[in-house]
């Protein structure tokens, strides 16, 4: 990032509604510096008052590379709401468009983390398409009231791993994000089947402030954990969380790595844990249900989407749908972890 591009990023996020860690200059420093993505950072002259950061991220393999990129905005458009104008707005997504496009990427997408409904019909207009998406968020109001509003499942599942003697703390230790990946990366291999960040990422990603890494150990050895990231002390997103609940059914992995997050932010005067990712409305999602027995409420932000290539697109769904299946069943019958986004 040059000068110019830190000083209006700077002034857009004092300025912009819902800013997130995800539109953070520490953020775009972060993904600038990793291999496996290809950063966008789109300033257009004659729209000062909306930007955008996001990145190109494909499978490794020329073949795989053409069905699988994707171009990804986390936290969605800076913009901001007194100055912007849907003019503006409407000549910055025709321009972004372009941009992106030129990278190779199948598809846009745009992950809003919070409303741009007012913003609803300049989107539309530009071609993109509105796809409905939940999101779980967890008011904090304090450690006795967060705690009370757990399923209770929850309560005494936590109790179990305790007396199990499972454990978690908060954690800077590359060995201990090592580990941790080592888990996640086999999900995502075996289960997920999308691209993963590298293990650098990670360990760049530790560094920053903004990350809180919670670990989970039973007999000291890692069998989750949870990685986290904050915005002004005053929203923590829980990014990436994952454990082997299948091997250690008695100490909830999962649970304990999320609930660790949740104590964090709740001890440290946090005003709310977002969850992020809960699926689509009217779908059953065991994640959801997952993420609810925590005490959390469903928004919907949505996102939106633009397609460059449909046949692609439509390809490349059909097979990560199958990978997905095929994934699911593997899990089933040899798979000892689980993932929870």
């Amino acid at each position: 990032m040059n000068s110019h591009s830190t000083e209006k990023l700077s002034k857009l996020l004092l300025e912009a509604e819902g800013a997130s860690f995800f539109q953070s200059i520490e953020y775009v420093q972060l993904l600038a510096g990793q291999k496996e993505v290809d950063l966008f950072q789109f300033l257009a002259y004659e729209c000062p008052h909306v930007t955008a950061a996001g990145y190109v991220m494909a499978e490794k393999g020329f073949l795989k590379r053409r069905f699988t990129a994707r171009a990804i905005i986390h936290g969605g458009l800076i913009i901001d709401p007194l100055q912007c104008s849907d003019e503006e707005l409407l000549l910055y997504l025709t321009q972004l468009i372009r941009r992106v496009k030129a990278t190779g990427a199948i598809y846009l997408e745009i992950r809003n983390y919070s409303s741009y409904s007012n913003w609803m019909n300049v989107f539309t207009t530009a071609g993109f398409q509105y796809q409905a998406h939940l999101t779980v968020h967890l008011p904090l109001r304090g450690i006795q009231q967060v705690y009370g509003g757990l399923s209770e499942s929850r309560r005494r599942q936590l109790k179990i791993a305790r007396k199990s003697g499972a454990r978690y703390y908060k954690s800077k230790a590359p060995e201990d994000m090592h580990h941790f990946y080592m888990i996640l990366q086999q999900l995502y291999k075996n289960k997920i089947k999308k691209p993963l960040f590298s293990v650098e990422f990670f360990e760049q990603l530790l560094q920053l402030d903004s990350c809180h890494f919670f670990v989970v150990l039973v007999q000291g050895k890692v069998i989750g954990g949870s990685v986290c990231v904050s915005y002004n002390n005053r929203i923590m997103y829980e990014w990436y969380v994952c454990g082997l609940d299948s091997e250690f059914p008695r100490c909830y992995p999962s649970v304990l790595a999320t609930w660790a997050g949740i104590e964090y932010a709740s001890l440290n005067n946090f005003e709310l844990f977002d969850m992020m990712g809960a699926g689509k409305p009217g779908l059953p999602y065991g994640v959801r249900d997952f993420k609810l027995r925590f005490g959390g409420e469903l928004v919907e932000y949505g996102r939106f989407v633009y397609v460059f290539r449909p046949f692609k697109y439509a390809f490349g769904k059909l097979v990560m749908s199958l990978r997905t299946l095929i994934g699911r069943s593997a899990t089933m019958l040899f798979g000892n972890a689980r993932f929870v986004r």
